[in-house]
């Protein structure tokens, strides 16, 4: 549970354990070490072919008749996995706010 905003609640017990272990991660560099691996494994990912326009540069829709606005005429994009980001920053400060929360509900 809580893998979506599903109105879930984390009891202030499972909050606290929550926000130590993820703290145990930032202060040991495990979580520095994740995001340094994971961004080397997101810039070596290969652009991928622009879905609006195949590849092709240019889009005749209802949208767009001309060069496509999705890849700039390219024909490709970056892989859409770089655009979801991982900071340890961010998850020493959601450690913060568990150990803090006194419980909390994910909705």
């Amino acid at each position: 549970m809580g893998s979506f905003n599903q109105g879930h609640f984390i009891n202030a017990e499972k909050a606290t354990r929550l926000g130590e272990r993820l703290m145990q991660c930032c202060v040991s560099g495990v979580a520095d070490a994740y995001e340094k691996e994971r961004q080397q494994k997101l810039d070596a990912l290969p652009d991928e072919v622009c879905e609006l326009c195949h590849g092709s540069g240019q889009r005749h829709d209802h949208y767009v008749d001309g060069t496509c606005n999705g890849c700039r005429v390219l024909g490709k994009v970056r892989a859409r996995l770089r655009s979801f980001l991982f900071h340890a920053h961010n998850v020493r400060k959601f450690a913060e706010f568990c150990l803090a929360s006194g419980g909390f509900e994910i909705c």
